[in-house]
């Protein structure tokens, strides 16, 4: 079943190329079968089809049904991008509490201190064990540009990213832009 959705959604996406990045944005942060399901839930609801293939063969033949359900998913994009911004404000007043309450963040800090260890680790064995077979090489490289990525998000997090929130501006703008339309 999962399959089968999955499928259509890649068939609604062939349809309506344009919401393709909307598509790849949203699978860096949630799962595939998610967002085929709300693809095509919304294309169900759009086109008033019962069967995934009948929503499919509505869309091929309606021009004003794509563009509505392009619409509606810039719209959910556009409250999804606000969640997570919302989501992220809400961890960072949470810190501030802490702070005027003389408090730590103890897991917070735990998480960063582990991701560092990990990378000192993982960069250790990289300069001390010369004979590894390159496979074994090439999956500590990975888990240390893992623990590295976790050490920038939360640099990112604790100091902000004047470059991410600029690009977040960008985004937001570019969404509301695309439904005031």
């Amino acid at each position: 079943m999962i399959v089968d959705i999955i499928k259509a959604a890649f068939s609604i996406i062939s349809i309506i190329p344009g919401i393709s990045s909307i598509f790849e944005k949203w699978s860096k942060s949630y799962p595939i079968e998610t967002i085929s399901k709300t693809i095509v839930s919304l294309a169900k609801s759009i086109t008033g089809a019962n069967t995934i293939n009948g929503s499919i063969n509505k869309l091929n033949a309606n021009k004003e049904m794509q563009n509505k359900l392009q619409e509606l998913l810039v719209k959910n994009e556009y409250e999804i991008e606000l969640s997570i911004i919302q989501d992220k404000q809400n961890a960072r007043i949470r810190d501030v509490e802490y702070i005027k309450s003389n408090r730590r963040n103890t897991r917070a800090d735990i998480m960063v201190l582990v991701a560092a260890l990990c990378l000192i680790l993982c960069l250790v064995i990289i300069v001390y064990c010369k004979n590894m077979p390159g496979e074994v090489l090439g999956i500590i490289s990975t888990m240390a540009g893992i623990f590295g990525s976790c050490l920038k998000d939360a640099y990112s997090f604790e100091f902000g990213s004047s470059r991410g929130s600029k690009e977040k501006d960008i985004t937001v703008a570019s969404i509301l832009s695309k439904i005031k339309k």
